[in-house]
């Protein structure tokens, strides 16, 4: 019973990472018209210059988030989880 659970738990995750996966690639396709649009309002006679203006707001935006480091933290220790299960632990 327990093992039947277990694969419906999983599925029912499999099948959240799927809308999540569908629900991103949907916001990607928005957010590069908007830029796209934003870009060429920005600079209308170099809308590639309005933007890589955009990008470099973006990358202040990034520096400033008070929980990047959060991020990367837990960033660093998933991978770190990763190569722990990929290869084992081993000793230093």
């Amino acid at each position: 019973m327990e093992n039947a659970k277990s694969e419906e738990l999983i599925q029912k995750l499999a099948d959240l990472i799927h809308y999540l996966r569908d629900d991103i690639a949907e916001l990607k396709i928005s957010i590069v018209a908007l830029t796209a649009s934003v870009g060429a309002q920005i600079n209308p006679k170099d809308p590639a210059a309005g933007v890589a203006q955009i990008h470099e707001l973006e990358n202040v935006a990034r520096q400033a988030d008070p929980n990047a480091e959060q991020r990367r933290e837990i960033d660093d220790l998933i991978e770190a989880v990763k190569l722990i299960r990929k290869h084992g632990v081993h000793p230093t």
